[in-house]
């Protein structure tokens, strides 16, 4: 049970129903047995014999409830397990009924963190790991009516990539760790949401307010400060960089031509808020790319729950069950893949999103078609199953009265 459970493969109410059917059988082998031993006692006059057969039904009977504990023990341990993981998806939950601007982004990617290592008290360690950082970086500051934000943005930078030795992990940039605030504080390196957001924190303790800029395939942050139109790249040792050098750097990684005019939308310096529900989706939308890349669909279901809780807009939402369908369908859990897809399928028609998507659509009718097809051979199995299983207890019931009316 618990092996099937930790491929991702079972679902709550499988490991239910088949812990039940478990320990059922063995009650229903137990009653046969003491069944059978009330006739043989009825029959026969041989007192040695019916000793014999009774001490063996009670040595079969402890063996059976000793089996049927280690089930039911095996069971709770794993139910005690889930319940620990669904703790950080239960508390990010939580933080994300909160207002935009009362949401604590660190606890919030730490809650995320939580389905990896379900320990709580690590949210608090982070967190003050945090606030330790930030006070050793304080020290280096001058006092604060003689800071300037360009010099403090620079102290940060030195202080996070070169003191504490922070870095970009360009080598394994789709490990899961990476995106898990936790084991980038302790391993001092990540991808460029999650050093963001260790810079974003430092920054805040020592009066900088930052803000993401989701740039395509490379995030940034900004400070929040009037007429300063710089960028800090994290992943690239905290290097402050003006839009110009960040169309540069796009254009690189788009492999354009130096002919070739890209151009930022330079509105985000006039946004100042904070969009804890993007940052976190990007974080989250990251993660659950790297388990699918991975075959961990079980992994990539959990995250799906994470950003049901935090879409920021209804399309983000849509597309979000629709993912969990697909997760739903790879893992063969065919009937609620079906109710995801179905969802998905009927929403976004009312939506529009098919346009110019034909391709897309016809993949997921097709996975659809195929669930359905799945879901009807399980019917007819489970039916012919109990048809099967009915007639081997009749004919069961049929031998013990032959053996009985021998006797």
């Amino acid at each position: 049970l618990t092996a099937g459970w930790r491929r991702g493969g079972w679902d709550l109410a499988t490991i239910a129903c088949r812990a039940r059917a478990s320990t059922g059988d063995e009650d229903d082998e137990s009653q046969e047995e003491d069944t059978e031993t009330e006739r043989e006692a009825a029959t026969t006059d041989d007192e040695d014999v019916n000793s014999a057969e009774d001490q063996s039904d009670e040595d079969q009977s402890q063996s059976d409830d000793g089996n049927k504990t280690e089930v039911l023990d095996e069971l709770d341990d794993l139910f005690a397990l889930l319940a620990q993981q669904r703790r950080g998806e239960t508390l990010f939950a939580q933080e994300m009924q909160k207002p935009d601007e009362d949401i604590d982004l660190a606890k919030a990617a730490m809650y995320v963190a939580m389905h990896r290592r379900p320990d709580e008290a690590r949210v608090a360690d982070a967190v003050e790991e945090l606030d330790q950082l930030a006070a050793e970086l304080e020290k280096t500051l001058p006092p604060p009516e003689d800071r300037f934000p360009l010099r403090t943005l620079k102290a940060i930078s030195r202080y996070m990539f070169d003191t504490l030795e922070f870095k970009g992990n360009a080598e394994e940039f789709y490990d899961p760790r990476n995106s898990c605030l936790d084991e980038v504080l302790a391993r001092r390196t990540g991808i460029p949401i999650t050093l963001s957001l260790v810079y974003m924190e430092l920054a805040k303790r020592v009066g900088v307010p930052m803000v993401g800029v989701n740039l395509p395939a490379h995030f940034m942050i900004r400070p929040v400060v009037e007429d300063m139109e710089v960028l800090v790249d994290c992943f690239n040792d905290g290097e402050l960089k003006f839009v110009e050098d960040v169309e540069d750097m796009l254009r690189k990684f788009y492999t354009m031509g130096d002919a070739d005019k890209l151009t930022i939308d330079r509105s985000f310096f006039t946004d100042n808020s904070v969009k804890p529900r993007a940052f976190l989706t990007r974080l989250l939308t990251n993660l659950k790319q790297i388990y699918f890349n991975d075959d961990e669909f079980g992994a990539a279901l959990q995250i799906v729950a994470y950003q049901s809780h935090c879409a920021p807009d209804d399309k983000v939402a849509l597309f979000n069950r629709r993912d969990g369908g697909i997760c739903l369908f790879l893992m063969q859990r065919y009937e609620e893949a079906l109710e995801e897809l179905t969802g998905f399928v009927s929403d976004a028609e009312v939506e529009g999103v098919w346009e110019g998507n034909d391709t897309s659509k016809a993949q997921i009718v097709q996975m659809i078609d195929h669930a359905k097809t799945q879901v009807a051979r399980e019917s007819v199995k489970r039916s012919v199953e109990g048809a099967l299983g009915q007639s081997d207890s009749m004919l069961v019931e049929s031998d013990d009265d032959e053996d009985a009316a021998a006797k």
